[in-house]
């Protein structure tokens, strides 16, 4: 396999990436990564991993920071789930320009963020063949947090009572954030609960007096509902989740695409990896699942559906 550098724009703002082309002629079906919230570099471990297995498998990968991230330009906190769509878009017709590439094979691989960024860059354009989603959420992202919260106190053995306060008090700070309530009365509520033992798993801050960054960044994302465009979607998608996945509410995740897709026979695969967590990895949803190793169960099913589909 080969590298190349490449550069691509959308709405003006230049990104990079590397091209990893695999050994021969060709031609090649390929994927483009879409990064996870916190993910913003293409050297993300899940992309680089992506790009040893799928490369010398026959396939080409483009990996690119995100906007802000790496050598790409542009402002992450200000970028909407939309604009980041149109730059996967534009890495996507970066690699069907590639010699050797097929442009008619070129899918998606979104993890977690972007299991909500990569179904929307789909319902785009006609140009993304396939998808594949890994640890994708399939709820709003508030929606999303509120179920983080709740798993992870009762994991750590609080009861009913502090998981209802600490939903009670993510939703104030949710309101105050969307201008429906008053952003000094949410910052107090959370000041009332800052020192429980449990708030650290809340995953709350007060709202600022006046709006930061951060604040405009949730602001933008925590109402985005995938669930209405995926019935518009005609595309095979590949939906992994980890049987331990402590970040994203699966039950009710794959339950909204097998609806979505219930008339459509034959477009979606959905698979349970035992024994990982958000990441594929052999962690089982504990801390550092980031860094173990990589399921091999993860790496067969991806493998095996991609031979059968490109």
């Amino acid at each position: 396999m080969h590298r190349l550098e490449v550069e691509f724009t959308n709405g003006g703002v230049t990104l990079a990436g590397t091209v990893t082309l695999p050994d021969g002629e060709g031609p090649w079906p390929g994927i483009v990564t879409v990064h996870g919230a916190s993910a913003g570099s293409r050297d993300f471990r899940l992309f680089t991993h992506l790009e040893s297995l799928l490369a010398p498998a026959g396939m080409a990968v483009l990996r690119y920071d995100r906007r802000g991230s790496g050598a790409s330009a542009g402002d992450f906190y200000a970028a909407s789930f939309e604009a980041l769509a149109d730059d996967a878009l534009a890495a996507l017709g970066t690699l069907a320009g590639q010699p050797g590439v097929d442009p008619t094979r070129i899918g998606l691989f979104g993890f977690s963020q972007g299991g909500w960024i990569a179904p929307l860059a789909a319902s785009r354009s006609a140009s993304v063949a396939f998808m594949v989603l890994v640890g994708a959420c399939a709820v709003t992202p508030a929606e999303q947090m509120s179920y983080v919260a709740a798993t992870q106190i009762a994991e750590a053995g609080h009861g009913p009572a502090a998981v209802r306060r600490a939903l009670e008090v993510r939703a104030a700070v949710d309101e105050a954030l969307r201008g429906r309530r008053p952003r000094r009365e949410a910052a107090e509520l959370v000041r009332t609960i800052s020192g429980e033992p449990w708030f650290e798993l809340a995953w709350l801050s007060a709202p600022p007096a006046e709006p930061n960054d951060e604040d405009r960044k949730w602001r933008l994302e925590m109402d985005y509902d995938v669930r209405p465009l995926l019935e518009g979607l005609d595309l095979r998608v590949l939906l992994l989740h980890g049987s331990h996945d402590r970040w994203t509410p699966v039950p009710a995740s794959r339950d909204a695409w097998q609806t979505a897709f219930a008339g459509r026979p034959g477009l979606l695969d959905a698979e349970l990896l035992a024994g990982t967590g958000h990441y594929p990895t052999l962690a089982s949803g504990q801390a550092g699942e980031e860094d173990a190793p990589i399921s091999p169960d993860y790496e067969a099913v991806l493998l095996r559906w991609l031979r059968r589909l490109t």
